[in-house]
């Protein structure tokens, strides 16, 4: 299983973006929340609270906190040449803030918020599904 990085200067959207101004320096190819206090996109992670797991998308170019930052929120984005090594990979977000993961990976009280899954080799298929819950063993 792994966690996904993308190299900020690979990743291009092929569809509408959305945007605020950033709360913190995000990369392009990092995921967003957009933080219910003042509005501004900072790194999600699933590992902290259910706002900071809500995932607003991925960001597609990078800020320094106060500049705007853009995002897609559905759709497809490419990232780097070979950062899947195979199709149909369902994707959530990751304990490392701005990051994504194998689904396989999440561990008892982890968010669960689904960001999409592989279309191919440099493919990311943008479909958000915030739960809401953590993920629990039930007895």
């Amino acid at each position: 299983m792994a966690t996904y990085t993308f190299t900020s200067g690979s990743v291009l959207q092929s569809g509408a973006t959305q945007g605020a101004l950033a709360g913190e320096a995000v990369n392009a190819g990092e995921l967003v929340y957009l933080d219910p206090s003042d509005g501004k996109a900072r790194k999600a992670e699933c590992d902290a609270t259910v706002d900071k797991a809500k995932v607003a998308g991925i960001a597609v170019n990078s800020a320094v906190a106060g500049q705007p930052l853009s995002y897609v929120a559905s759709g497809e984005v490419t990232v780097d040449a070979t950062a899947f090594l195979s199709t149909g990979l369902l994707l959530v977000l990751s304990p490392t803030a701005g990051k994504c993961m194998d689904v396989g990976d999440l561990v008892d009280t982890q968010y669960v918020t689904v960001i999409g899954w592989s279309t191919a080799a440099n493919k990311l298929k943008v479909n958000l599904a915030h739960s809401g819950i953590q993920r629990a063993l039930n007895p």
